[in-house]
């Protein structure tokens, strides 16, 4: 293995891409990234929201197309949430996260988020995936909403919430019971049945949304979730957020 790669994309959802990334920076000294031919478009998707990462130096380097090592993403996060296996992988994470920085674009709309929608503290965060992840659960299944709602109940002290659903059913589902916030962006399938970023071409602004939802829950006191590329970038951006796993 050489001292430094390029990380290139492969096709997976927006934040898949971005652990792949935080892998590479735990095992090589100096990390590149060209995301050209991602889910989301053919043109290098990191300058459209990241600033640039220092160029390699001259010399070889190994082409990264996929996990080098998965223990970061798949069901190895359920374990890691679990405290199993590194127990140090939030503070480890967060050390190679300070290196990538997000353009104004991203970061602009985040800020005044959370200015003007969490003032009331704790905040509760929760994460609802499709079906079609129910194969990423260490238990194989979907978390029920009920599930969530127990869970979310348990933190929230009478205050707001904040929903990050994948579908409009989910979403309509818990507005019904809290004060919901969510990001006005995302777009959503009509039910957890379908996972849309699957079915539906994506494009940049799709992959905006994703990582502005992610930063926007990191400013969370409290996340909810299950085995998720997100959550688990959400907990690594924020080693003080409290996790609550649904397994």
């Amino acid at each position: 293995m050489n001292k430094s790669c390029i990380v290139k994309a492969h096709t997976a959802g927006f934040f898949s891409l971005v652990n792949c990334v935080i892998t590479c920076m735990d095992l090589y000294e100096n990390v590149a990234v060209d995301w050209r031919d991602s889910l989301y478009c053919k043109e290098d998707l990191w300058p459209m929201l990241f600033e640039a990462l220092p160029p390699l130096s001259e010399g070889e380097h190994d082409v990264v197309t996929n996990y080098p090592d998965q223990w970061l993403t798949y069901r190895h996060a359920g374990l890691l949430y679990q405290g199993k296996g590194r127990t140090d992988w939030r503070q480890c994470c967060h050390r190679h996260w300070q290196k990538i920085k997000p353009l104004p674009r991203v970061t602009g709309f985040v800020d005044w988020f959370v200015e003007d929608y969490f003032r009331k503290r704790p905040v509760v965060a929760a994460i609802v995936r499709a079906h079609g992840h129910a194969g990423e659960q260490l238990t194989d299944r979907s978390q029920t909403l009920d599930e969530y709602a127990a869970a979310i109940e348990a933190e929230l002290c009478g205050n707001d919430v904040y929903i990050a659903s994948s579908d409009e059913q989910s979403l309509s589902w818990f507005c019904d019971r809290f004060n919901v916030f969510q990001h006005p962006g995302t777009k959503r399938s009509e039910t957890r049945d379908v996972d849309r970023h699957r079915v539906v071409k994506q494009d940049w602004r799709d992959a905006l949304n994703v990582l502005q939802e992610a930063l926007i829950i990191s400013q969370a006191d409290v996340l909810v979730h299950p085995i998720s590329n997100i959550a688990t970038a959400c907990l690594y951006m924020n080693t003080d957020l409290k996790s609550i796993y649904l397994s």
